[in-house]
């Protein structure tokens, strides 16, 4: 059976017992390196409010590859710990990465409003706006 397949039947095993973290940390044993492993067992440890894990594996599905679910993820988990600059960093450099994807600027501008900054959320929204006319 594939990883991510493997994954999925443990999130759900986890949404309908609770309690995910011994099969996360059995499951992740099998398959350690594979970002998607990393980014959904992240995710249910965010859903847990275990930040610190959810923190560590999404930084690990990012460095496998990149991807905006686990960028979102990460930045999320910073803004629950109330670090935000670290979440907006976390935003910037998906931008900096895919500075021709519009939905790193959605993102950025859903975190920007967010946090109060609802001129600077507009000109990303326009800049995402932007991006979709010419790609």
């Amino acid at each position: 059976m594939g990883a991510v397949v493997e994954s999925w039947i443990v999130l759900l095993q986890t949404r309908t017992t609770g309690s995910g973290t011994e099969v996360s940390d059995k499951a992740r044993r099998f398959v350690p390196e594979n970002h998607h492993c990393n980014f959904l067992f992240g995710y249910v440890y965010l859903k847990q409010k275990q930040y610190n894990k959810a923190e560590s594996l999404l930084i690990e599905s990012l460095r496998a590859r990149e991807s905006d679910s686990a960028r979102n993820a990460l930045a999320w988990a910073y803004i629950e710990q109330g670090k935000i600059q670290k979440a907006e960093k976390t935003h910037l450099d998906g931008i900096k990465l895919r500075p021709k994807k519009s939905e790193v600027y959605e993102s950025y501008a859903a975190f920007l409003s967010y946090v109060g900054r609802e001129v600077e959320a507009d000109e990303m929204n326009q800049k995402a706006k932007d991006l979709q006319r010419v790609n």
